[in-house]
């Protein structure tokens, strides 16, 4: 099977998150747009949830940032352009984006997951018809495509078993889609599209608890909130001895303390000067909050004196930390003229890598040639 056809959905998938160039409004009828609650409260039980404000992140975030540097996005909007010349659907229409994981091997997790220990689903509503994109899976992927009927909707997937092949693959590596409604798909992997059909039918829907801890922060545009596997804040504990031994308790007993972490939030939104960056913890008891809020504040007081660049001590130091109840919450604003002075670096060394490579490939282009020149001439003096 062709390349292209064996990562349709997933190259689908990609090029609907990534949608990340202003357009103009479009005046075509539509569904009215869901809120992020209705999105969230479509998608199946699951251990992640990731909210993008699309819509928000193009007309307010995009311009404010890279107004003036469009070079970072220059690829991404030619996947796009390229990507809607085939469906006639563009990815910047998009509003609003949830996407949900489900654990599926909680042992491996901590120890490297692969995607067969992953279930996910992204649902994505715009301004954008999607059973056009229903067509164009059926007129590029053929006879890869299976149709199957569930709760009154029809779940499209990919089969991309070798042609011939009858072994049978595993439900959450198999792409697949629906349609939610006329502006609204579901894509992901069958097992979870299936999961999130049976949703509108009483079956497992996320959970109160993390669909509230995704929406806390009304402001964001970017947020997620998540379920922590046991195991997997221990497993990042470093290994072995620092020469240390002060050192090396302080750090024991700090990834003790993470270890306890049951669930984890973070939101990023627009403030009038930069971005508001928070990150929530939450534990079993007010006493883990407290002491990990605790270890926090102490490690700023006594180790922020060795940080060299006056802006980021300043920043740290302004980094709200508190302990309620049983969550930690760290809130920090960046200020704006500081996310500029690091794009602006980034564009720097992008621009001086490049230089560099460009100037070390001449010379090896010109010996190149003089040596082809030298070859001719060596053989007109044999002939001659």
């Amino acid at each position: 099977m062709h390349d292209r056809r064996r990562r349709l959905l997933p190259a689908i998938m990609f090029l609907v998150v990534l949608g990340l160039l202003p357009v103009r409004a479009q005046t075509r009828a539509h569904a009215p747009a869901a809120t992020t609650t209705d999105l969230l409260q479509s998608l199946p039980a699951s251990d992640v949830v990731l909210v993008i404000e699309h819509s928000r992140i193009l007309h307010e975030a995009i311009p404010r940032f890279f107004g003036n540097n469009p070079a970072p996005l220059a690829k991404i909007f030619a996947a796009g352009e390229e990507f809607k010349a085939k469906t006639g659907i563009d990815p910047r229409s998009i509003s609003r984006v949830v996407i949900g994981a489900r654990f599926i091997n909680l042992e491996n997790i901590a120890k490297g997951p692969d995607k067969k220990d992953f279930g996910l689903v992204i649902i994505a509503q715009g301004d954008f018809e999607a059973q056009k994109l229903v067509d164009f899976l059926r007129s590029d992927g053929k006879e890869r495509v299976r149709e199957e009927q569930s709760g009154g909707q029809t779940i499209y997937s990919l089969d991309e078993r070798p042609k011939g092949s009858t072994t049978p693959k595993p439900d959450v590596e198999i792409p697949a889609m629906t349609l939610l409604d006329a502006n609204t798909i579901a894509l992901g992997d069958l097992a979870q599209v299936r999961a999130t059909v049976a949703v509108k039918g009483g079956g497992e829907r996320l959970s109160p608890e993390l669909l509230t801890l995704a929406t806390r922060n009304s402001n964001a545009l970017i947020s997620l909130a998540g379920n922590v596997p046991p195991g997997l804040t221990s497993s990042l504990a470093p290994k072995g001895s620092s020469g240390s031994t002060e050192m090396d308790a302080t750090v024991t007993k700090f990834f003790e303390a993470v270890a306890a972490i049951r669930q984890m939030s973070v939101s990023l939104g627009l403030t009038v000067g930069g971005v508001e960056a928070s990150l929530g913890a939450r534990f079993n008891s007010a006493e883990q909050a407290q002491s990990l809020g605790d270890m926090l504040l102490g490690a700023r007081q006594q180790y922020n004196v060795f940080i060299e660049d006056k802006m980021i001590r300043d920043l740290v130091n302004s980094m709200q930390i508190t302990a309620e109840s049983d969550e930690v919450q760290l809130r920090l604003e960046v200020p704006q003229t500081l996310i500029m002075m690091m794009l602006d670096d980034a564009k720097k060394k992008d621009a001086a890598a490049t230089a560099t490579k460009a100037t070390t490939a001449k010379p090896a282009a010109t010996t190149t040639k003089h040596t082809r020149r030298k070859a001719r001439r060596g053989t007109r003096r044999k002939k001659a």
